[in-house]
């Protein structure tokens, strides 16, 4: 079962972005509300904790996304 740790509505109020942990995980999921259609879409798996933003329009978004790293990627080199 999914618990909602971060709401955040886009400007136009039609989108809702969603972020969702398991079982009191930091890391969760990043889930966007249509609230026209009442329909919720997972659109990203893995989200660092905090809240994703709206570009003005409202048709995207920015998140900060986990990566783990690997015992052989150098510091520098992560996330890419």
């Amino acid at each position: 079962e999914y618990r909602v740790t971060s709401l955040t509505p886009s400007r136009d109020g039609r989108r809702i972005a969603l972020l969702a942990s398991r079982e009191g995980r930091a890391i969760g999921d990043l889930f966007v509300l249509d609230r026209r259609t009442g329909r919720v879409t997972r659109e990203v798996e893995s989200v660092r904790p905090g809240r994703p933003h709206w570009y003005p329009s409202g048709e995207a978004l920015v998140y900060s996304r986990f990566s783990p790293r690997s015992e052989n990627t150098p510091l520098g080199r992560r996330g890419e």
